[in-house]
C-alpha cells in the first residue's frame, strides 16, 4: 500500500518543506523607518503648501480638484520611500517596496491627525455642506 505513494513520499520530506517554506528575512526596521519618514515627510509638506498658499485647510477645501490633487504629494512621497527600499534590499524587493508604501500611506493619515491637534484652526477640513453654506 506504500508503494503506490512513493512519488509523493519524496516530495514530502523535510528536506524538500525547507526549500518551499523557507521564510526569507524581510527588512522590517528599514521598511518601518522609510514608512514613518515617507508619512512625518510628506504629511508635513502637505502642511506647508496648505498654510503657505492657502493660509488653511478650509480655504484648501473650498476647491474639490485642488483638495483632492493635494494629495498627490504624500501619494509621491510614498512612492519615492518604497523605490529607496527597493533599491536598498536584495531579497523580495517588490513585496518589501508595496509594504512600505502601503505602511506610509497608512502612516500619513496619522500624521495629519497629529498635526490637526497641533494646529487645529489651521488644518481643519469642514464637511462638504459646512463648505457649500459658507460660500
Amino acid at each position: 500500500m506504500i508503494a503506490r505513494y512513493d512519488i509523493l513520499a519524496c516530495l514530502l520530506t523535510p528536506e524538500h518543506l525547507t526549500l518551499w517554506f523557507r521564510p526569507i528575512p524581510m527588512r522590517w526596521k528599514l521598511l518601518v523607518l522609510a514608512s514613518l519618514a515617507a508619512a512625518l515627510i510628506g504629511c508635513a509638506l502637505w502642511c506647508a503648501l496648505t498654510i503657505g498658499i492657502f493660509g488653511s485647510a478650509a480655504a484648501l477645501a473650498r476647491n474639490d480638484w485642488l483638495l483632492l490633487g493635494s494629495s498627490v504629494l504624500p501619494l509621491s512621497v510614498a512612492g519615492v520611500a518604497g523605490f529607496f527600499v527597493y533599491r536598498h534590499t536584495a531579497r523580495r524587493r517588490k513585496t518589501q517596496a508595496v509594504v512600505t508604501v502601503l505602511l506610509a500611506l497608512l502612516f500619513t493619515p496619522l500624521a495629519y491627525l497629529a498635526a490637526w491637534s497641533l494646529l487645529p484652526n489651521k488644518l481643519y477640513i469642514p464637511r462638504a455642506y459646512e463648505v457649500r453654506h459658507a460660500r
